[in-house]
C-alpha cells in the first residue's frame, strides 16, 4: 500500500503555509475527482492521496475552522478508501478508514471543552467505522449473480 503521496519537503512547506495548503488540497481532490469520472483510478489515487495527506497536514496544524478541517479529512479518506477499492485493493481501503478513524480519535482529547468540534469528530469517526464495517462485509462475500 502506497503511504506517502507528498514527498517531506512540499510536506514541510505546505506545512509552513496553511492558506496554500487548503488550496492545494481542493486541487488535488477536483484533479482526483477528474480522474476518477474517467476511471482512472491510478491516476485519481496520486491526487486523492495528496488530497489526503494534505487535509491531515491541516488537521495537525488546527489553522482555519477546525469543523471544516476535520471534515475534509474524513471526506479525503472515504473517497481515497473508495480509491484503493476502485484498484481491487479494499484491505488498504479499510487500513485508510482505520488511520483515519485513530487520527481523529486522538484529537478528541484536545478539543474537550469545544462542544461543536467534539461533536464533529465523533460524527465524523462513525462515520468512518460504519464505511469500514460496510467495507469489511461487502468485501468479505462471495460474489453472487443472479
Amino acid at each position: 500500500m502506497q503511504t506517502r503521496f507528498i514527498c517531506p519537503q512540499h510536506k514541510q512547506w505546505l506545512f509552513s503555509h496553511p492558506e496554500s495548503a487548503k488550496a492545494h488540497m481542493q486541487d488535488a481532490m477536483e484533479t482526483a475527482v477528474y480522474y476518477r469520472d474517467r476511471k482512472c483510478w491510478s491516476d485519481a489515487l496520486a491526487f486523492q492521496g495528496c488530497a489526503f495527506e494534505t487535509a491531515e497536514i491541516l488537521l495537525a496544524k488546527q489553522s482555519g475552522c477546525l469543523i471544516e478541517t476535520i471534515t475534509a479529512f474524513t471526506a479525503n479518506a472515504i473517497l481515497l478508501s473508495e480509491n484503493y477499492a476502485s484498484l481491487g485493493d479494499p484491505q488498504d481501503g479499510l487500513t485508510v478508514l482505520q488511520r483515519a478513524q485513530q487520527r481523529l480519535t486522538a484529537e478528541i482529547s484536545l478539543h474537550l471543552d469545544s462542544h461543536p468540534a467534539k461533536k464533529c469528530l465523533q460524527d465524523c469517526i462513525s462515520a468512518l467505522e460504519a464505511g469500514a464495517r460496510f467495507r469489511d462485509i461487502f468485501h468479505s462475500r462471495p460474489m453472487t449473480t443472479h
